[in-house]
């Protein structure tokens, strides 16, 4: 039952599959870069979260500076279609948060987004002498999303089930008129148990959702659909394997790996959840594995679905800044 309550422990509605060994590998999907404009196109932009504002994609800077961004759904739909690289021009949405950096000691920056009714919900993390925080906090849209205006009024902070380096509120997404949060790093070693914390929409707290356990980092998700499903992308840079200590991965246990994915230390992958009344674990459709570039991994901190064509994904400086479309094997 989806209701209301300081607790709600649901269902873990995923159950282990045959090993890797006992099907073929998952296809592997090789990303469709997609060009952008100054100043999106420097590695300073530092982009780390996206959602759409009705037809308009929100592109959230870490570190705005009076401003986020927005694409046109329209823009990017000509862009694949065209097949040439032209470049997408974001135009800008004002955006003061100057007084909420002022609020929040030792603010690390803005790590999620998403837009509902009217308001868009912001994650933020901060960290002092090694400790880490995170913070919610609303903001009016006005004129279809031409403006966001912070309610500092409504700035809640997130209890984190564990302290780790760097690892705050990463993710969002929304949900029967609930806020749902995601901790950064849900691994089996890591947590005693995966949750969800909820909260109704003027971020007052309403209880914790249990989910799977995601190894390696879950940095964003995107809506959720009519059928209760949404997606979250799951990364590994190798170079945080100590800090985040992955065991056994049930996700590969059932669906294999891609090739690429097969002889390398970094994972980038999507992961299907799913929604009911029942609960929240894992959609019955594998992961979509993203075809690695063997020269970096991509630190990818955004995610929206296109319709039902496929995903937008979007790196922070790490290789460096990137929009790209994945399409989804399943359309």
């Amino acid at each position: 039952m989806w209701a209301t309550s300081r607790r709600l422990t649901l269902a873990f509605l995923f159950v282990a599959g045959p090993a890797a060994t006992a099907e073929p590998p998952p296809i592997e999907v090789a990303i469709h870069p997609l060009p952008l404009a100054a100043p999106l196109d420097a590695r300073g932009a530092e982009l780390s979260g996206l959602a759409w504002c009705g037809d308009d994609l929100v592109l959230l800077p870490q570190f705005p500076r009076d401003a986020l961004f927005a694409i046109e759904k329209a823009a990017i739909r000509a862009a694949l279609a065209s097949g040439d690289d032209t470049l997408l021009t974001a135009r800008l949405i004002p955006f003061e948060a100057a007084a909420l950096r002022e609020q929040i000691s030792d603010f690390e920056g803005f790590e999620a987004v998403a837009f509902h009714k009217g308001h868009a919900y912001f994650a933020i993390e901060s960290e002092s002498r090694g400790r880490m925080s995170a913070w919610l906090v609303r903001g009016h849209v006005e004129d279809g999303c031409a403006t966001i205006q912070l309610e500092m009024e409504t700035a809640v902070e997130v209890p984190l089930p564990v302290q780790i380096f760097n690892m705050a509120i990463e993710a969002m997404t929304i949900a029967k008129d609930q806020v749902l949060v995601f901790f950064e790093a849900n691994g089996g070693k890591l947590v005693t148990e995966a949750q969800i914390q909820a909260f109704d929409l003027d971020l007052k707290p309403v209880g914790l959702h249990s989910m799977p356990a995601v190894e390696y980092r879950l940095t964003d998700a995107t809506g959720v659909d009519a059928t209760g499903t949404f997606w979250v992308s799951n990364y590994l840079w190798p170079g945080e394997r100590r800090l985040l200590q992955p065991t056994a991965d049930a996700f590969a246990e059932r669906f294999g790996v891609g090739a690429s994915h097969q002889g390398s230390a970094t994972v980038e992958r999507l992961l299907p959840l799913s929604i009911t009344e029942s609960g929240i674990g894992a959609a019955d459709r594998p992961p979509i594995y993203l075809a690695l570039d063997p020269e970096a991994g991509r630190n990818w901190e955004g995610i929206v679905r296109l319709d039902d064509a496929g995903f937008l994904l979007v790196t922070d400086s790490h290789p460096t800044t990137m929009l790209a479309f994945v399409p989804d094997p399943a359309s």
